[in-house]
């Protein structure tokens, strides 16, 4: 049975949607295992994330990943913008 989620993303600049879509890009184009589909799309200020899955355990997994990616992107660019 396959399992998906969609989560939206907004940025509070432009500079980190930036640095979020290319940093996320090349993951989308060969995720690791577990066949799994990732689709992004950007539009004004958000980022859109929907993963398809085979099961609950390989989207959850997938989905952890993401999050954290973009969380340590969007971190380091507020970091950096503030020196």
């Amino acid at each position: 049975m396959k399992a998906s989620a969609t989560i939206l993303f907004t940025f509070s600049s432009e500079k980190q949607l930036r640095s979020v879509i290319r940093a996320l890009y090349p993951e989308t184009q060969d995720p690791t295992g577990h066949s799994v589909d990732i689709d992004i799309e950007s539009a004004d200020m958000s980022l859109s994330l929907k993963v398809t899955a085979p099961n609950t355990t390989a989207l959850r997994s997938t989905l952890n990943a993401y999050l954290r990616w973009t969380r340590s992107i969007t971190d380091l660019t507020r970091l950096l913008d503030d020196t």
